[in-house]
């Protein structure tokens, strides 16, 4: 079986979803929320060792069972955390894993559900903290 593993990294939490199918449009096998409690501002260094970890893990537990990961993503939210995290997959010689902004995720999702359910036109509302952005 076909699996696609993603990954949601906020400065306080990192959710995993481990999905079904090539493109991710099975059913989820796996799901799991870690927060990361922000101590000496080392709650970056700590999200990214837990994404990392989920990566592995995955790669791993896929194999053991039999499974293929067909492709890792990971959202992000702050930009200096996605640096640190690429920086960090590097070094760990961690390959194939794609960076998305989540404005970018969620762009791709509000178009890929749009399209499954045959709708032409699509829009949406990107509402942040501070900011809000429509496409």
């Amino acid at each position: 079986m076909e699996i696609v593993l993603g990954v949601s990294m906020t400065p306080t939490t990192v959710s995993i979803a481990l999905v079904e199918g090539e493109k991710a449009d099975g059913v989820i096998v796996e799901r799991d929320v870690f927060d990361i409690p922000a101590i000496d501002d080392s709650a970056t260094s700590r999200a990214c060792d837990h994404v990392i970890a989920a990566i592995l893990g995955t790669q791993e537990g896929a194999i053991a069972a039999g499974h293929h990961l067909v492709s890792t993503g990971v959202t992000w939210t702050h930009h200096a955390q996605a640096a640190l995290l690429r920086e960090a997959l590097v070094a760990r010689g961690i390959e194939d894993v794609l960076l998305v902004s989540e404005l970018h995720a969620a762009a791709a999702l509000a178009q890929a559900v749009a399209r499954a359910v045959g709708y032409d036109k699509t829009a949406l509302m990107f509402v942040e903290r501070d900011t809000a952005t429509m496409a």
